[in-house]
């Protein structure tokens, strides 16, 4: 009876014994994988950090590459441009640019100021010194040179009257009419030299008296006219301070004929079609007729031949 009683505890205690083991074999099993895990992270995160080191590193590098490299092109230029500067070379390029500014300007000037643009702004001038005098006077004023104080009073007149305009003048009864004032104001706007005087005139066949009693100028109008006129072209214009030179080829056209002459009554063209009269410049002569500026007005001051 007792030797069965040893023998039972004897397996109970192998039995709790093998249960012992078992749990701290699991136990030692579940403190090794997580250490294990433990290992692993601390491992990997090492190496994250080792790589991210170098990346960083790499990256300052390259930019600082960069940089080294940009400051260095920086320096070269400005070397280049010091040594240019002390050779004159890059002053001589801003002159040449500078020079070639100035040439444009100047070409772009003459191109907006030709002769077109002269005429059309003074044209109106020369306009104003035509005569219609009589057949034995009608190229008085290129007899010689003259300045307006020394021009016959009678041919300021016929000036004056050609520049009039025909609603200022009145025909009764074969009788042509102009008031003093009208011929007055007319004269002063060309001559502006405070010598108008009151004298009779002629214009073409008209023979103007001057009638006291009206304040007028008075004509019998016989309807004949004059054949031979002067005709002129404008082939330079200058701006000369305060003075307007205007050159112009003239000549004289005889209409009953077609017939072009010039100044001394020479035969140029015996079949003269209203061509332009630069087509005969070696053979006809050139005046120079003169404005002077006086209170932002021009006025006739001279006429010269130049050729």
């Amino acid at each position: 009876m007792t030797k069965k009683n040893c023998t039972d505890d004897n397996n109970l205690i192998d039995i709790n014994k093998d249960k012992l083991i078992k749990e701290i074999k699991n136990i030692i099993i579940d403190e090794l994988e997580n250490d294990l895990i433990n290992i692993v992270d601390n491992n990997s995160k090492d190496k994250l950090d080792s790589m991210e080191k170098k990346i960083y590193k790499y990256k300052n590098k390259t930019i600082r590459k960069k940089n080294i490299i940009i400051i260095i092109l920086i320096l070269i230029i400005i070397l280049e441009n010091k040594l240019l500067y002390d050779k004159g070379t890059f002053n001589k390029y801003l002159a040449n640019e500078n020079k070639e500014v100035l040439i444009n300007d100047e070409n772009k000037e003459k191109l907006v100021k030709d002769l077109d643009y002269y005429k059309d702004k003074y044209g109106y001038l020369l306009d104003m010194i035509n005569t219609n005098l009589d057949v034995n006077n009608y190229n008085y004023l290129y007899k010689e040179d003259y300045k307006v104080k020394d021009i016959d009073n009678n041919v300021k007149l016929n000036i004056s009257y050609m520049n009039i305009k025909d609603n200022n003048i009145s025909t009764n009864n074969g009788v042509k009419t102009v008031n003093e004032d009208i011929i007055r104001e007319s004269y002063n706007k060309i001559f502006n030299d405070n010598k108008y005087e009151v004298s009779n005139f002629n214009y073409s066949c008209l023979n103007f008296i001057y009638n006291k009693n009206t304040l007028s100028y008075m004509a019998i109008d016989t309807g004949c006219d004059i054949d031979k006129t002067i005709i002129k072209d404008i082939v330079d214009i200058k701006e000369n301070n305060n003075n307007i030179d205007i050159t112009a080829l003239v000549g004289i056209n005889d209409k009953n004929n077609n017939t072009l002459y010039n100044i001394n009554g020479d035969l140029i063209d015996g079949n003269y079609d209203n061509k332009d009269l630069s087509k005969y410049k070696d053979k006809l002569s050139k005046y120079k007729y003169t404005f002077i500026l006086d209170d932002d007005n021009y006025y006739f001051w001279s006429i010269e031949k130049v050729n």
